[in-house]
């Protein structure tokens, strides 16, 4: 904002100057100048300017019509800048040790099996989340956990260490990313991060790079760091198959309402991502959001499956509540149940 409020107030303190010049050159030398025929910009002498048709009212309007065209052109960068900025500073000095230490290049390209345990929408229904906890303890198999965002119903601070506190009574290590609700209170990430850390990250476990985004912006999607920065996690030579998990469906035929989109900006990112999911072995998306388990395969690929996991929330559920049960095999294939409670 502080760029804008600079920008502005260059563009009236010149055209405030200019016509102050003109103003005093024409009443102090009483001669005008018709701009017509200047055809020579280095020999002004012997001109003035006629302030008869000078138009403080036009001259507004100008001004007005040249800022807001500048203004378009440059708020969108200026504003995900100090996006990127805030979010880089509010991130320094958090370490998430146990996410570093299964990250990092792997030295043979080996694929083995692995089972996750998704939870997703669980908002403020903890009694469902503490029973799904409790089920998830009770199996021994699972290889992690995976909470695919809406760990709150309106962002505060409050409900999200309520959910936190749940999910770290779980015997096996979970991860989290965000939902469009975890933002409400905050206008973004800032109270999720606080309490989970980073909003976006990866790591390799038995050869598959699984890769968590942070699609809940409903307005704007990725900011221009997250983007380039899945650009390159997915342009990587490091490992055979990959899944991708967010909050928001990027395609599901239950509901194309709820899918990533609803303006321009969000469209086309959601477009792009689903092109490189589809040229970079991606063979899963795995989503919440829609309160409906479900599962398509992609329209353009057949290889890759857009998975929708049910919601443990009692609000607003289309289904009784319920978690899901993905299964990544050593052969690139991906199956997946839900799990009424």
């Amino acid at each position: 904002m502080k760029k804008i409020k600079k920008l502005l107030s260059n563009l009236v303190g010149f055209f405030v100057i200019v016509g102050l010049v003109i103003f005093v050159y024409q009443n102090l030398t009483g001669r005008s100048i018709q701009f017509s025929k200047i055809n020579n910009i280095s020999n002004l002498s012997g001109y003035s300017i006629n302030l008869s048709s000078f138009n403080f009212d036009s001259i507004k309007k100008f001004l007005v019509s040249a800022t807001e065209k500048q203004a378009r052109k440059t708020t969108a960068n200026i504003v995900d800048e100090q996006l990127t900025a805030w979010k880089n500073e509010l991130l320094k000095g958090i370490v998430n040790e146990s996410l570093e230490k299964d990250t990092g290049a792997i030295t043979e390209k080996l694929t083995g099996d692995i089972k996750i345990a998704l939870i997703s929408d669980s908002h403020e229904s903890f009694d469902n989340l503490k029973k799904t906890v409790e089920d998830v303890n009770k199996d021994s198999s699972y290889d992690l956990i995976i909470h695919l965002g809406d760990l709150s119903r309106v962002g505060e601070k409050s409900q999200l260490i309520s959910s936190k506190t749940e999910l770290d009574k779980l015997k096996i290590k979970y991860y989290t990313i965000p939902g469009d609700h975890d933002f409400w209170e905050t206008v973004g990430p800032e109270n999720y991060i606080k309490v989970f850390g980073v909003d976006y990250y990866s790591f390799i476990k038995n050869g598959w790079k699984l890769i968590f985004l942070d699609n809940a912006d409903l307005e704007n999607g990725l900011d221009v760091t997250q983007l380039e920065w899945l650009k390159s996690e997915l342009d990587a030579d490091d490992t055979r198959f990959r899944v991708i998990f967010l909050h928001i469906p990027l395609y599901s035929t239950h509901s194309e309402r709820r899918v990533m989109g609803g303006n321009d900006i969000v469209e086309n990112q959601k477009k792009e991502i689903l092109k490189m999911a589809r040229e970079k072995n991606v063979v899963a998306v795995v989503a919440g959001d829609q309160h409906y388990f479900n599962i398509d395969v992609d329209p353009e690929k057949r290889e890759l499956k857009h998975i929708v996991s049910g919601a443990l929330t009692n609000d607003r559920n289309l289904q009784p509540a319920r978690y899901g049960v993905l299964q990544l095999k050593q052969d690139g294939s991906v199956e997946v149940k839900d799990i009424e409670l």
